[in-house]
């Protein structure tokens, strides 16, 4: 482990406590077109964290429900919206952040001016610069590898040289099949400890349930 030379974080739920605010907003857009197939809370519990569309195309498939037309647009909005006035880091987040050593970069599934943003406006932006990656520059989200085998190839890497952080299944199944090692992370206001076993299943090495946690590994493996 003490290999790894590129730190990769993903950014909503590990950075910026931004799960709640924007699951928040999707169920309240889906929930009327659901005939309750399911309920808010359950759908926040089994969805917060994907992206809408991909929501939108499993319902749509398994149980024939039709949204409107419009409605990526709207959610993208809405949540936009919703993250300038409510978002903030994750506690801990930059006094983590600054003290890494290595080479660092955030690979998300949001869009790539959502995660500027986000990041701005939580005082994290200039850790990353320029090494700030969106899913939609490969055409696919996670749980597909391929955003965290484009940020390595960034850096001229190794997949295997690079670790990365995630707080979702999805995502710590992408920085696996990427051939990464993979910290799972339960710090956000909408994570749930009895989780840990789905990120393990998935393929984290370990699970951390706050920054400072977080931190006090990073420093006695890696700098």
């Amino acid at each position: 482990m003490n290999d790894i030379e590129l730190v990769i974080f993903d950014c909503d739920g590990v950075l910026v406590d931004s799960e709640l605010i924007a699951s928040e907003v999707v169920a309240g857009y889906m929930i009327p077109f659901l005939n309750q197939i399911i309920g808010r809370e359950e759908f926040i519990s089994q969805y917060g964290g994907m992206p809408d569309q991909e929501i939108a195309k499993y319902f749509a498939t398994k149980y024939s429900v039709s949204f409107p037309i419009n409605l990526h647009q709207d959610i993208v909005k809405e949540v936009d919206k919703a993250l300038e006035l409510k978002l903030t880091q994750i506690d801990g987040a930059e006094a983590c952040v600054s003290k890494i050593g290595l080479s660092k970069a955030v690979a998300s599934n949001s869009p790539y001016n959502r995660l500027r943003c986000s990041l701005s406006n939580c005082g994290l932006d200039k850790y990353f610069k320029s090494n700030i990656y969106s899913s939609d520059l490969v055409g696919i989200p996670k749980p597909s590898p391929e955003i965290y085998l484009y940020v390595a190839n960034k850096f001229g890497l190794r997949p295997e040289k690079c670790l990365a952080i995630e707080d979702s299944q999805s995502g710590v199944i992408a920085a696996n099949k990427a051939g990464m090692l993979v910290i799972g992370f339960l710090g956000g206001s909408h994570a749930k400890k009895e989780n840990s076993h789905k990120l393990i299943l998935a393929g984290a090495s370990h699970i951390f349930y706050s920054m400072h946690e977080l931190s006090e590994f990073m420093a006695n493996k890696f700098y």
